[in-house]
């Protein structure tokens, strides 16, 4: 007898249980950054992310290894067991956890589509000065939140 294709779940990602658990430590003195991570929090279930604004936390809310300069130069998401991941990687953390961005992540998680990621937001990340100053008086960048 076949069962009915309704009763069939699909198999979770091994790391579903721990999504609640994640923290996101982001610059929100960087105007682009704070709308970006805006618009993130408004489409994100709130119980499952916790947002730290690196510019105007303090210290102590960083977790362990991580300071506030390096906090600030790079995006990073601490996951569910305490690991702190970066830059692109961190990125596909997050949408992961989103779940209108869930298959976004899930894709782009995986070699070489990571790798290409992290080359691009390595280029952002060199070109953010010059387009924070140069967008810094536009309303349409300022956050959100």
């Amino acid at each position: 007898m076949m069962k009915s294709m309704a009763n069939i779940k699909p198999a979770l990602d091994h790391r579903d249980r721990d999504i609640a658990n994640l923290k996101v430590f982001y610059d929100g003195s960087c105007p682009i950054c704070a709308r970006e991570m805006g618009y993130y929090q408004k489409i994100a279930p709130s119980e499952q992310i916790q947002w730290v604004d690196v510019s105007s936390c303090t210290e102590s809310v960083l977790p362990g290894g991580l300071t506030r300069e390096a906090a600030l130069a790079r995006f990073h998401v601490e996951l569910a067991e305490g690991r702190v991941v970066d830059g692109a990687r961190a990125f596909t953390e997050l949408w992961t956890a989103i779940p209108r961005l869930r298959l976004l992540g899930l894709t782009l998680r995986r070699p070489p589509l990571v790798w290409g990621l992290e080359l691009g937001y390595t280029v952002f990340l060199n070109v953010r000065p010059k387009l924070q100053q140069r967008f810094s008086g536009f309303p349409c960048l300022k956050s959100t939140q």
